[in-house]
């Protein structure tokens, strides 16, 4: 059974100047707005389109949708925003609400929305929302895909897509909420396929705290999905965001946490030849297993260069805890032991990672004195060769930066999105010559 998108809907354009440029450094979130873990994808016409969460602003906050009286601890009333440059990064569109019904996004700085584009150039958005069961009538989170066919202008009526179920399990779910299906990760695929998976709770006990992963596949450019399919059955960490990559041959690459009996929260790389209909190689990083009581909340990022397959991660098990790199040059069937990415930092965490043709491009966020900035790398494309540890720092910047998120602009250069206190903010690093590929991750 496929869902059909519904009518394009306009977006919510701001009236209010919206860039603020401190050297390179340009501001998209709206001035006076809680923004928060923007998504960052170029175009194969160097368009840059960023996406984020938007809290409203302190004086008026976004509110939670009313249904029927229903609230939870595990509320997250937010908007997704969307904002374009046309212009390699010098200008940006006026921010943009995605959801056509304020408060509908739940979401946090660790459950970030996702974004990227196809050959078209269709601008596909997935995030996770509130709802309630039409089958229970009780509070969930599902997952949402929305698409713009004109560069931005106007996104389409959300598609839900995941199934609901007719059961209660906010007992294992807590918080108020009964079902959730969130956690998303999305990507295109080199044949034009848009691929959906989230982790969900359907069938999480109370007495255990595994998770399941579900996904669903568009291959006609996001205009229908295919029936939601199970990826991994109860063995899953339930609060860190998946991530999905393609190979050049097609393979899908996704990485999510697997929990052992142990309780081990160790990151697992799966690897399907069909499609994303199945994941028959799932191979764990690193040998030092990381025991830990409740979720980290953090991602297993992935990037690849032919048959290499690279990981950042955080990972405690190693010393010093913090952002670990893994590189695997048989397809992700093994990966080597890890390199600590930041060892001087008393914290690297939220690591982000694109190729830029010969180079491989990897930036955190870090604390090594009073504040936390964005640190980066440099490596060649075989993940050897490292650079020294760089930072982001600008005398102008206040709050701390959190959050980032990279995808390859040109021959040479990256665009880095982050979260600056309440905002985001934008810049384009140098890396190198090389050519550069097209992809979000």
């Amino acid at each position: 059974m496929k869902k059909k998108i519904g009518l394009m809907l306009c977006v919510c354009s701001m009236a209010l100047p919206v860039i603020a440029r401190s050297a390179d450094i340009v501001r998209v979130s709206a001035p006076g707005h809680i923004a928060l873990a923007p998504q960052v994808a170029v175009d194969d016409d160097s368009n840059i389109n960023v996406v984020w969460l938007d809290k409203g602003t302190k004086e008026r906050p976004v509110q939670q949708p009313k249904y029927e009286g229903h609230g939870h601890s595990h509320m997250a009333a937010a908007d997704v925003y969307f904002a374009r440059s046309n212009d390699g990064g010098r200008n940006f569109s006026p921010p943009a609400r995605v959801n056509h019904r304020e408060g509908e996004a739940w979401g946090f700085a660790v459950s970030r929305p996702q974004v990227d584009v196809d050959s078209k150039g269709t601008i596909h958005v997935f995030y996770a929302a509130n709802e309630v069961s039409e089958l229970t009538k009780l509070p969930i989170a599902v997952s949402y895909h929305v698409r713009s066919t004109d560069g931005g202008r106007a996104f389409s009526a959300p598609v839900r897509v995941n199934e609901i179920v007719d059961w209660d399990s906010s007992e294992a779910v807590h918080g108020g909420l009964s079902q959730a299906h969130v956690f998303g990760a999305m990507g295109v695929a080199p044949d034009g396929s848009v691929h959906t998976y989230w982790i969900d709770a359907r069938n999480m006990k109370p007495d255990g705290s595994n998770a399941m992963v579900y996904g669903a596949v568009s291959r006609d450019g996001g205009a229908t999905f295919e029936k939601e399919h199970e990826v991994f059955e109860g063995d899953v960490c339930p609060c860190c965001q998946l991530t999905v990559d393609f190979m050049d041959d097609g393979a899908v690459l996704l990485g999510s946490r697997r929990v052992t009996a142990e309780n081990h929260r160790d990151s697992i790389v799966a690897r399907s030849t069909d499609g994303g209909r199945t994941f028959a190689q799932r191979t764990r990083l690193g040998s030092k297993h990381w025991e830990i009581e409740g979720c980290p909340l953090k991602p297993t990022v992935l990037e690849h260069d032919g048959r290499n397959v690279y990981a950042a991660v955080f990972n405690a098990a190693y010393d010093p805890a913090g952002v670990q790199f893994f590189r695997s040059t048989d397809a992700g069937a093994t990966f080597a032991e890890p390199i600590a990415l930041d060892p001087e930092a008393a914290v690297s965490d939220a690591p982000t990672m694109t190729r830029v043709g010969e180079h491989l491009f990897v930036a955190w966020h870090a604390k090594t004195g009073d504040a936390r900035r964005i640190h980066y790398r440099i490596a060649d494309s075989e993940g050897t060769g490292w650079s020294a540890v760089r930072s982001i720092d600008a005398p102008t910047l206040a709050g701390n930066s959190s959050y980032p998120s990279v995808a390859p602009l040109d021959a040479g250069r990256v665009v880095l999105a982050w979260q600056q206190g309440d905002e985001v903010l934008v810049n384009l690093i140098d890396v190198g010559s090389a050519g550069a590929r097209r992809g979000q991750r």
